[in-house]
């Protein structure tokens, strides 16, 4: 070794290792102790970087896993994160070309990142500014904003879906009340006979809802829809008598106007036309 820098091997207290040592307050340490393997320096920091490339040029790491240390046993003032989604979206992500990093074929690599001004304005406390002054993002404390963000809008569409499914069982209510009150409208008198009523065309639910009335002594009764070149599209056998309701699915039928036809007993005795819009 020299004056200026020491080079130590140390046994103590079953630590074994090596130092690197340029004074008091700089040096590294590698330790091995059964199975446990470490690496420490005096700053609490460690830089991978390639001397030789003319300019200052970070190594790349490859490991299996990493995995972080748990310090909030040493924190204080300990809050739970309420605008994790609010910062997310404020930073801005790009796409750029490293100029440090060339693959096989001579051709910049493509890499992603976050604007360091997006980063400086909402999440200063997230970068870390180096002995060279390389400005360095903390990406792990990126992590519990994505979480808190994940959770606000799990939160939101748990609300959202709420509300749907109020809203749609207000519907549902609102309509078959609609239903029932033109239910009544079909004469349940045999002075009237047999008769279509209002025929509807649910655009939501792409059907279309028949109404009728049937007199007890009918043998064979049906309802028949056709477009408007007559051809049948659908057909459905009325079995009950009296009042009654039935649906079609319209969903493959064309923008256009169409044609409801009761039949009794193999005669067309009523036809009404509606739309689908």
């Amino acid at each position: 070794y020299t004056d200026m820098y020491r080079y130590y091997t140390f046994n103590i207290n079953d630590y074994k290792g090596m130092m690197w040592k340029y004074n008091d307050n700089k040096w590294l340490k590698t330790y091995v102790y059964t199975n446990n393997i470490r690496i420490s320096s005096a700053t609490n920091k460690i830089n991978f970087y390639n001397t030789r490339s003319g300019s200052l040029s970070f190594n790349t790491i490859q490991v299996r896993s990493v995995i972080t240390h748990d310090d909030q046993t040493r924190t204080t003032s300990k809050r739970n994160l309420v605008n994790g989604l609010e910062k997310i979206v404020s930073i801005q992500p790009v796409s750029y070309q490293d100029n440090s990093d060339i693959d096989t074929q001579g051709n910049k690599k493509k890499k992603t990142a976050f604007t360091t001004e997006s980063i400086k304005k909402h999440l200063p406390n997230l970068l870390i500014e180096d002995w060279t002054g390389e400005t360095l993002l903390d990406i792990n404390g990126l992590l519990p904003l994505l979480v808190n963000a994940v959770q606000s809008l799990k939160k939101q569409a748990d609300e959202q879906n709420i509300e749907i499914a109020r809203l749609k069982k207000q519907l549902s209510t609102n309509y078959q009340k609609q239903l029932a009150h033109e239910l009544t409208d079909i004469s349940t008198t045999s002075e009237k006979g047999n008769h279509l009523g209002p025929i509807k065309f649910i655009s939501s639910k792409n059907k279309v809802l028949v109404m009728f009335y049937l007199r007890n002594n009918v043998n064979f009764a049906q309802v028949r829809i056709a477009d408007g070149n007559g051809r049948i599209l659908a057909e459905k056998e009325i079995s009950e008598r009296g009042k009654g309701l039935y649906s079609f699915n319209g969903i493959k039928w064309t923008t256009g106007i169409y044609f409801c036809s009761l039949v009794v007993d193999n005669t067309i005795i009523e036809t009404r036309k509606f739309s689908k819009e």
